[in-house]
C-alpha cells in the first residue's frame, strides 16, 4: 500500500515565495514572447493580450491540473490540498486568468463596436470594480499574516489553501551573514572615506626611494651650461614627444599636462630619470635660444 503524502500547514513565507515565484516565471516567459513579436508584423501586437491568456492557460494546465500546484508551488515543496476538487481549481483558474483578460480586453472591444457611452461606463465599472478588489485584498493580505491560509482573497473565498508536502523542521536563525555583510559595508565605506585622502603619486615616490635598488642620483642644481641634447627630447613622464614641452629645472623635457598633473599632486615630485627635484623652481617653458 503506498505511503500518502504529508499535508502539514505551510509557513507564511513559503506561501508567499510561491505566489512570488509564480509571478516571476510568467514574467520571464512573458518577455519571451514579447520579444518573439516584436519580430512579427505590426497587427500580430493587437492580440498580445489573447498570447499572454494562453501562455497562462498553458502554465495552468501543465502545473495545477496535472499535479495540483503551480510551478512555484512545486519548487518550495507545496501543494493544494487532496481533498480540493478539481472542479473548484478550474473554476480557480478561470476567475483568475479570465478576471485579468477581460480587464485587458472589454474597453478596446466596446470602443471597436462604438459604444462610446457603454466604453466610458466600463471604463468607470473596472476602475471601481479594480479600487474595490484592491481594499479587499489588502484588508485580506493583513489576515493572512496574522493568521495564515489561503494567500489570495479568490483562494480564499472557494475554499482553497495550500499545505506543504514535507514536515516542518525546526529553524535556526543565525545572523553569521548579516554580521558579515555589515562589516563588509562597513569596510567599504571606511575605504571610500580614507582613500580620496591618500596621496599616491608622494607614496609612489617613497616606494622608488625606499625599495628601489636603481635609483637615479639626485642633483640639487643644474648649470646653466647644460643644454637638452637630441637624447633628451621625449617627455620623461609619458616617454613621448612632449606637447607643450616645459622642464622644471632639470635637463629633461616634460608635457606641460604631465609635469603639471604630477606638480599640483606631489609638490616634491621628482624627475623619473634624474631624480631631480626643488619644489621652489616653478614649471618653466622650453625656450629655445
Amino acid at each position: 500500500m503506498a505511503q500518502r503524502e504529508v499535508e502539514v500547514t505551510p509557513t507564511r513565507i513559503a506561501v508567499l515565495d510561491s505566489t512570488e515565484l509564480d509571478h516571476e516565471i510568467f514574467s520571464l516567459l512573458k518577455n519571451q514572447l514579447n520579444s518573439i513579436i516584436t519580430n512579427l508584423p505590426l497587427e500580430f501586437t493587437y492580440f498580445e493580450p489573447e498570447l499572454q491568456t494562453f501562455l497562462k492557460i498553458a502554465l495552468w494546465m501543465l502545473s495545477v491540473e496535472r499535479t495540483s500546484a503551480t510551478f512555484g508551488q512545486q519548487l518550495l515543496r507545496l501543494k493544494y490540498t487532496r481533498h480540493t476538487p478539481s472542479r473548484t481549481l478550474s473554476v480557480l483558474g478561470i476567475l483568475q486568468i479570465g478576471a485579468s483578460y477581460l480587464k485587458q480586453r472589454l474597453p478596446s472591444f466596446l470602443s471597436f463596436c462604438q459604444f462610446q457611452s457603454a466604453s466610458d461606463l466600463s471604463h468607470k465599472i473596472i476602475d471601481w470594480g479594480e479600487f474595490v478588489t484592491n481594499i479587499i485584498s489588502i484588508l485580506y493580505f493583513v489576515k493572512f499574516l496574522r493568521k495564515g491560509g489561503a494567500p489570495t482573497f479568490l483562494e480564499y473565498l472557494l475554499g482553497v489553501k495550500p499545505v506543504s508536502t514535507v514536515p516542518p523542521s525546526s529553524r535556526n536563525i543565525g545572523y553569521s551573514f548579516m554580521t558579515r555583510d555589515l562589516i563588509w559595508h562597513g569596510l567599504i565605506e571606511f575605504l571610500v572615506l580614507v582613500i580620496p585622502m591618500i596621496n599616491y603619486h608622494a607614496l609612489k615616490r617613497r616606494f622608488k626611494k625606499y625599495l628601489m635598488y636603481n635609483t637615479p642620483v639626485k642633483k640639487d642644481e643644474f648649470s646653466h651650461q647644460e643644454m637638452i641634447t637630441k637624447y633628451n627630447l621625449k617627455c620623461a613622464v609619458c616617454k613621448d614627444f612632449p606637447i607643450l614641452p616645459h622642464h622644471m629645472g632639470c635637463n629633461h623635457l616634460f608635457c606641460y599636462y604631465c609635469l603639471l598633473s604630477h606638480r599640483l599632486a606631489d609638490n616634491k615630485f621628482e624627475c623619473p630619470i634624474c631624480g631631480y627635484t626643488n619644489p621652489e623652481v616653478p614649471i618653466l617653458p622650453l625656450s629655445l635660444k
